[in-house]
């Protein structure tokens, strides 16, 4: 764990901690936010176990590394402009409110397999994104999830997906959708919006 810029080791997880550019919760467990200044790529340390809202608000990070035991990530990402890439690992079991919502760089993002539900907004006017592999698990994308994805042009959906939200892909760049033979629901204006797909099978 710890700060990595240009692929060499900057700061370790101690000192950063020790110098002020993450701050922790009481409990030493939460990771409340980080310095303004970091940049490069951020490894957070397996310690963590949840995430502040707005954790990594105007950050320079350009890449994070996060465990996924990690539970409470509400908004945690979002704010973190110059983020590009997000890297899972471990077993998250949850992803909040509007966790990457504004992250306007944010270019591929692999959701672990223990994810059920993308919550709403998750995704929401990430305008960079182009790679996202969802969960083989996956049975929920919630209201909003994916809107104003305009780079977004493909998506494989898992054979588990039942439930597709309101807008959940409004303003996305999605040019062809195949949707499971599970899927029982699609909320209103669930792939409206310019770049709606120019085919959309079930």
């Amino acid at each position: 764990p710890g700060l990595y810029v240009e692929g060499e080791l900057a700061m370790t997880w101690d000192e950063l901690v020790e110098g002020g550019y993450i701050e922790l919760g009481d409990d030493g467990a939460t990771l409340k936010g980080v310095h303004e200044g970091l940049y490069g790529r951020l490894v957070v340390s397996e310690d963590i176990t949840a995430y502040g809202n707005v954790a990594f608000n105007g950050s320079q990070l350009e890449e994070i590394w996060s465990p996924c035991t990690v539970l409470e990530t509400s908004g945690a990402f979002g704010g973190a402009r110059e983020l590009k890439t997000v890297r899972f690992f471990g077993d998250l079991q949850e992803m909040n409110y509007a966790c990457f919502r504004g992250c306007e760089k944010l270019e591929s993002v692999v959701i672990p397999d223990s994810v059920r539900t993308i919550p709403d907004q998750c995704f929401s006017g990430c305008a960079a994104l182009t790679s996202v592999t969802l969960p083989a698990n996956l049975e929920v994308i919630d209201t909003d999830a994916f809107s104003g994805t305009a780079a977004l042009t493909h998506l494989d959906f898992p054979e588990t997906l039942t439930e597709i939200g309101g807008g959940a892909f409004s303003g996305s760049g999605l040019v062809e959708v195949t949707l499971p033979a599970n899927v029982e629901e699609i909320g209103m204006n669930g792939f409206s919006g310019w770049g709606a797909p120019a085919r959309l099978q079930a």
